[in-house]
């Protein structure tokens, strides 16, 4: 199932948007891709019935802002973000056990509506949960989306690229701990959701641009 449809399933059955949620979050239900969605529920409050909250991230069209368990959602036309107070919030709320896993979402049409569906996806592998020794990043195709010109690159503290796709082949790339950002920049000739994240250790803070040049070296 693409990703817009198995998204249009979340909407349906009388879901509230998130706009519209003024009820706590029931924390064990959240929910949040960085493929740009969240949902939770809200806490149970009988007699009243719980409610589901949701938010698109990578369609907004007008700013967007909400805190949830710890974690600082936004948004815009431009891309999306999550913060948090520390980066272990971040890896427990967006990761999978200690790594994050990212979703590189294809965007095309289906039906004369724009149409998503997942074209890889990307791991950054956290050996202790935190960056406090050697990171490794991997990735794997998810599908045929992504053309032959495709290539994904990585910069840490602002040193110089690093292959993680190129001539078609993922390839490991291993570094020392970030100490201030790590970034993920992909470029293709099909259109992509977001051609950079940004995690910037300073802030703790992982955000995805849905477009941005990508660097010469």
């Amino acid at each position: 199932m693409s990703r817009a449809a198995t998204w249009s399933l979340l909407l349906l059955g009388g879901l509230l948007p998130a706009a519209h949620a003024a009820a706590p979050a029931d924390c064990a239900t959240l929910r949040l891709d960085t493929a740009g969605y969240m949902t939770y529920r809200s806490v149970e409050a009988f007699p009243n019935p719980t409610q589901t909250f949701s938010q698109e991230l990578y369609n907004l069209t007008r700013p967007f802002a909400r805190e949830v368990c710890g974690v600082k959602v936004t948004g815009d036309q431009t891309g999306y973000a999550f913060q948090a107070a520390q980066l272990k919030t971040l890896v427990e709320r967006l990761g999978s056990g200690l790594s994050w896993p990212l979703t590189v979402v294809g965007v095309g049409q289906s039906g004369g509506k724009p149409g998503y569906v997942d074209a890889a996806k990307i791991r950054i592998n956290l050996p202790e949960g935190l960056m406090n020794t050697d990171v490794q990043v991997t990735g794997s195709f998810t599908g045929r989306f992504l053309p032959p010109d495709a290539v994904m690159a990585i910069r840490v503290d602002g040193g110089p690229l690093r292959p993680l796709l190129f001539e078609g082949t993922f390839r490991p790339v291993r570094f020392p701990p970030a100490k201030e950002k790590l970034e993920l920049f992909v470029k293709s000739s099909r259109p992509v959701l977001w051609e950079r994240m940004v995690l910037d250790l300073k802030v703790n803070r992982m955000s995805f641009t849905r477009k941005a040049a990508f660097p010469a070296r």
